[in-house]
C-alpha cells in the first residue's frame, strides 16, 4: 500500500481537518498507484482564496518532479478561477540495485544485485521490478554500487561464443545439410551472427548453443 508522507504547506484560511486535505492526498495516491511510496509537499501562497476543490474533468500532469494537480479556485470577490496547484513530489519503487561492482559482460545474479526501495522520480529508463526478477542475463555496461538496474542495462547471456564450434544447417527446399563451422561473435538464441566454415563465412541464426541454421 502506498505511504503518502505529506508535508502540506498552504495558505488556504482552511481548517487543518479540512476535506481538501484528504481529497488532495486521495488524488495523489491514485495517480501514482504504481509505486509503493510517495512522498508531496504543496508550497503554494492562496491569501485570498475563499473555496478550493479539485477539478477532475481536466487532466494533471507530471514534469519531472512537479506533479500539477487541476483545482478549481473561488476568491474572496467570489470570482470563480481555474489553474493547477504544483505538488512537488518524491516517487519510490522497490527495484533492484547493484550491491557490487559489476562489469560489462558479468552475469547478474544474487551475488551481485538485490532489490532496495530507491527515489525513481528522475528515471528515465525502465527499472527492473520484483516480480520481474532477471535469470540468465549479462551487463551491457560497466556499474558501480547502488546503481539502480534497468532493462536497458541488461542481455541475454550468450549461449555461442567466439571461438565456439556450432554446427551449422543450411536448407535449400527439401534438402538439409550440416557441417561444422567456428563462431566469430557471440550471440543467444534467435541472433545472427557470423559463423567461419570452410573457407567461409556465413551469417547464421542460433537455434540453440550448438546449432546455427544457415540464412546467407
Amino acid at each position: 500500500m502506498i505511504l503518502l508522507l505529506i508535508n502540506i504547506v498552504f495558505n488556504l484560511l482552511l481548517n487543518p481537518g479540512d476535506k481538501i486535505h484528504a481529497e488532495i492526498e486521495n488524488y495523489i495516491h491514485k495517480n501514482h498507484a504504481e509505486y509503493d511510496s510517495v512522498s508531496y509537499s504543496l508550497h503554494d501562497e492562496f491569501s485570498s482564496v475563499k473555496s478550493l476543490e479539485i477539478n477532475y474533468k481536466r487532466k494533471s500532469n507530471r514534469i519531472g518532479n512537479n506533479f500539477f494537480i487541476p483545482v478549481k479556485i473561488i476568491d474572496r470577490n467570489n470570482i470563480s478561477r481555474e489553474r493547477f496547484l504544483i505538488a512537488k513530489i518524491e516517487l519510490f519503487k522497490k527495484v533492484l540495485i547493484s550491491n557490487a561492482v559489476i562489469n560489462k559482460g558479468d552475469l547478474i545474479n544474487g551475488s551481485n544485485s538485490t532489490f532496495m526501495l530507491k527515489n525513481v522520480t528522475d528515471l528515465n529508463q525502465t527499472p527492473i521490478k520484483v516480480n520481474e526478477e532477471p535469470s540468465g542475463v549479462i551487463s551491457r555496461l560497466n556499474l558501480t554500487p547502488g546503481t539502480i538496474i534497468c532493462k536497458e542495462h541488461i542481455q541475454a547471456e550468450p549461449v555461442v561464443n567466439p571461438g565456439d564450434k556450432v554446427n551449422l544447417i543450411y536448407e535449400f527446399g527439401a534438402v538439409s545439410v550440416s557441417f561444422i563451422g567456428t563462431a566469430r561473435q557471440s550471440g543467444t538464441v534467435g541472433d545472427v551472427v557470423k559463423i567461419r566454415a570452410n573457407n567461409h563465412q556465413y551469417s547464421a541464426e542460433i537455434i540453440n548453443q550448438n546449432e546455427a541454421i544457415i540464412i546467407e
